[in-house]
């Protein structure tokens, strides 16, 4: 019998040693205890979620490796991340990315590049699916040209968010939780580019080590993984996903799409109802696109389905 473990991370705090500048978000962890019950009503073993300060690197690198460890083919692992993403400058010089930069998960401590992703999930073993749902900016790909926004051009885009919910509010069509935050609350699941800056200054030793180790550890991509990974997304890559205080839009619009289960399509079919549901009011688009192994019955399958046939 197939056997699915879901673990799910949220971080509404980073560390301000580690990230100067940068604000809480406010949902995050209400987005992993959702998606967490969520999974255990889909039958899914679910491992404590990691939030804040239990997020560190080696939190939540440890805590895959150990699951990674534990499944066979036929099995799944749904893995949630509820938090800022970023870019990081490659200290090592000579990066694959077309831009020359990494793009990352901020953790607790630090941030964790796609190279160490991609490396991450080449310890599942042949035959093992990996659903992987990213509330977070710029974590879509591993391989791909973004552009942070600057101070102005998030403030821009954060007026925009608040007027439509504030709108659609006055007008009477509350009651759907896309809608009912507090239009102050909403925030952009990013760094700026000069909160990335900042953050790469904090710890530009560590994330020269990193890149020299990986480097010197050989150069690996999306075909050296044996698993197949499905990456569904909060937008696309040169948007922001927002917070809308009590959970992420993304994550809000996806459990409101899945309905406790009353969802009947595909992946595909799920990504675009989400899309859907959110891009009215938000500008972000989810995305949704497979690494590793093609495994198109996987694709194929009703969301969070354990059974491999």
């Amino acid at each position: 019998m197939a056997r699915g473990i879901a673990l799910s991370v949220g971080l509404n705090q980073v560390s301000a040693s580690a990230y100067p500048g940068v604000s809480d978000l406010g949902g995050c962890e209400n987005d992993a205890r959702d998606i967490s019950q969520m999974a255990r009503a889909a039958g899914f073993e679910v491992r404590p979620p990691l939030f804040s300060s239990s997020g560190r690197r080696r939190d939540v690198i440890g805590a895959v490796e150990g699951i990674a460890a534990q499944l066979d083919a036929g099995d799944i692992f749904l893995f949630h991340y509820s938090g800022h993403g970023s870019q990081l400058r490659d200290a090592a010089d000579g990066d694959r990315e077309p831009d020359g930069k990494d793009e990352t998960l901020c953790l607790f401590d630090a941030q964790m590049i796609d190279d160490e992703l991609v490396r991450l999930w080449m310890r599942f073993k042949p035959g093992v699916r990996i659903l992987f749902l990213s509330d977070s900016c710029h974590s879509g790909s591993v391989s791909r040209v973004i552009r942070l926004p600057d101070e102005d051009t998030a403030n821009r885009e954060l007026v925009q968010a608040r007027s439509v919910v504030a709108r659609e509010r006055s007008t009477g069509s509350a009651g759907d939780p896309l809608l009912d935050a507090d239009p102050r609350q909403i925030r952009l699941r990013t760094l700026t580019q000069e909160q990335a800056d900042a953050a790469n200054d904090a710890r530009a030793s560590f994330y020269r080590s990193l890149h020299e180790g990986i480097r010197a550890s050989g150069v690996v991509g999306a075909r050296d993984v044996r698993a197949s990974v499905l990456l569904i997304s909060g937008c696309g890559d040169n948007e922001t996903s927002k917070d809308i205080g009590t959970n992420g839009a993304f994550t809000r619009g996806l459990l409101q799409t899945w309905g406790s289960g009353s969802f009947g399509g595909t992946y595909r079919d799920f990504q675009t109802a989400i899309q859907g549901r959110i891009s009215v009011r938000f500008s972000q688009n989810p995305q949704i696109s497979m690494v590793g192994a093609v495994d198109i019955p996987f694709a194929a399958q009703k969301p969070f389905t354990i059974s491999d046939v």
